[in-house]
């Protein structure tokens, strides 16, 4: 028998890594903005911020994720009450997928905060120095570095984007095209999942007095 292998073809790479950063900003924060030619995102841990994309606006909240695509402006401020907490990761990525990406303000469900949450503990591992430096523009690697630690990051990462694509586009592999997802069918998601983390706390109290908050 001869045995024929099946080439493992990658959607989206992660190339390079440039920054990786959690920290709390102060409630009175403004960071004057930048662009660069790679991708950024920005996610919400904790409170809220106004971020400035382009010559747009947007207030994201707690469990807010927003891209910026390369050479695109863009800034951020806390908006002057909850100090937020934040995690903005910058990096290269030429996969064509790396479009969906455009102008987008997503919420992350369970699983992908959960990535997020693997890179930064990688992260922590791998770099010397803190992350919590919203300034600092080279990141050191530790030594000795952990066994695999950067291949971890990357895996996650790339693991972290694809869910997004698939969780909120069709894919359509013949054509290799992405359509979007009515909004209907994602509210219909999003109350899914909802309702599945509703029931799983009620079966887990069967036996506790449980009140409407």
């Amino acid at each position: 028998m001869e045995y024929k292998s099946i080439f493992l073809k990658e959607e989206v790479t992660i190339k390079h890594l440039y920054t990786i950063h959690y920290f709390e900003y102060m409630n009175t924060f403004s960071f004057m903005g930048e662009s660069h030619d790679f991708w950024e995102f920005v996610y919400v841990d904790k409170g809220a911020v106004e971020i400035t994309s382009n010559d747009c606006i947007h207030r994201l909240e707690k469990g807010d994720i927003i891209f910026h695509q390369p050479n695109e402006f863009h800034n951020v401020t806390a908006d002057g009450t909850i100090a937020p907490n934040l995690i903005v990761i910058s990096f290269a990525c030429e996969s064509p997928h790396m479009s969906f990406f455009q102008n987008k303000i997503l919420r992350l469900d369970e699983i992908e905060r959960n990535l997020l949450a693997s890179v930064i503990f990688e992260a922590k591992r791998s770099f010397a120095g803190r992350l919590d430096d919203p300034y600092q523009e080279e990141m050191f690697l530790n030594q000795p570095l952990p066994f695999g630690s950067l291949q971890l990051i990357k895996l996650y990462m790339e693991h972290f984007l694809i869910h997004l694509v698939r969780r909120h586009c069709e894919e359509d592999f013949s054509t290799g095209k992405l359509p979007f997802q009515t909004a209907k069918i994602t509210k219909q998601k999003n109350n899914r999942e909802i309702f599945t983390h509703v029931t799983q706390y009620l079966d887990s109290r069967l036996d506790t007095r449980l009140t409407i908050e």
